[in-house]
């Protein structure tokens, strides 16, 4: 049994056997000798190909980064036959990576499904450029506003571009939340707008949404929304590839659905947006502006006014963040106790 000498917590067994050759009696044959590849396969089946190893749950333990580097150690010494896999994003990896720095003497490689470049490199190897697109989508980890994005920069050619749209022709309606969450993730990616109108809109095979509908969806998702009257609740999103904290997990929680724009990072002037819907629409350009403007003034609105109750929230969140039940171990003192450890310890007593 392991555990965390701090907090006295204990872990669910993690065990890698010397003798490698037991794990290649196990697993499936990997057509092109490269995990990565074979990971991506549309086709695969999680029992088959691929053993697990270290395969106990550590999500959420103070010892999840300790197991997540040496997970790191070990794709880094086998790095077409071993992958770290599990609920893991960037983030996780770089403080797992700081943890192991001092012990190494030297920084280990991020794994390979956060690290957008590498994995596209890989990925090459076994598939044509139409295809890849989905083969990155599929073994690429982050978290769901981030993964679409991911995939339109680091390939930034039409390949990427039709995948984007098949996704956006199977989310649903233009109000939907999936849709939204593309919208956003093309625009944080540095796409034109223009060329999202056009996919969304006027492609054949697109899903040929209604200019209007488009336009309420793109005030939906916070371009027209002046910066500052984001700060509020964008201050409840955490930084592209940045760990979660406990605000950002709550907020990501409680509030993505109702403010999903706070994802956006950028915005476009009144003008550049006119110019833009002219550009594709035509002579309805300016009153699609017009609308686009108006909706996006009342969230405006409505942002300013929820200020202050969003304040509150993130200052609740941090004064909770340490009063859980799991850290009484660790307590010196009954003062230091929150309301909800202090409950606890009464019931059980």
């Amino acid at each position: 049994m392991a555990g965390d000498r701090d907090s006295l917590q204990t872990a669910e067994c993690q065990s890698l056997y010397r003798d490698l050759g037991r794990y290649a009696a196990r697993r499936g044959p990997c057509p092109d000798g490269d995990i990565v590849v074979n990971a991506a396969m549309p086709d695969r089946v999680d029992t088959s190909g691929p053993v697990r190893v270290f395969g106990g749950k550590t999500q959420g333990c103070p010892y999840h980064f300790a197991v997540l580097a040496a997970a790191m150690l070990v794709e880094e010494r086998f790095p077409r036959h071993a992958m770290v896999w599990g609920d893991i994003d960037r983030g996780q990896a770089e403080q797992a990576r700081r943890l192991a720095a001092p012990i190494l003497g030297r920084e280990l490689s991020l794994p390979v499904r956060v690290d957008a470049s590498r994995l596209v490199e890989r990925l090459r190897a076994g598939y044509a450029a139409h295809a890849l697109p989905g083969a990155f989508e599929r073994v690429f980890v982050s978290d769901v506003a981030e993964q679409h994005e991911a995939m339109l920069r680091a390939l930034p050619g039409e390949d990427a571009a039709r995948e984007w749209q098949r996704a956006l022709a199977a989310s649903g309606p233009p109000s939907s939340l999936g849709a939204i969450r593309l919208l956003i993730s093309w625009l944080n990616a540095g796409r034109a707008l223009g060329d999202a109108c056009r996919l969304a809109c006027l492609a054949p095979d697109g899903p040929r949404f209604s200019p209007e509908d488009l336009v309420a969806a793109l005030a939906l998702t916070w371009v027209a929304v002046p910066p500052p009257a984001r700060v509020p609740l964008n201050a409840l999103c955490k930084p592209l590839g940045a760990p979660h904290t406990v605000a950002s997990m709550l907020g990501s929680f409680f509030l993505d659905v109702a403010a999903v724009g706070r994802h956006l990072r950028g915005h476009i002037e009144p003008a550049a947006l006119a110019s833009d819907l002219s550009e594709v629409f035509g002579d309805r350009g300016p009153a699609l502006a017009e609308r686009l403007r108006e909706r996006s003034a009342k969230i405006e609105a409505r942002l300013l006014e929820h200020a202050d109750g969003v304040k509150s929230f993130l200052e609740e969140a941090g004064d909770l963040a340490g009063d859980d039940t799991e850290a009484l171990a660790v307590l010196r003192s009954a003062d230091a106790m929150g309301p909800n450890q202090r409950t606890w310890v009464q019931a059980m007593a």
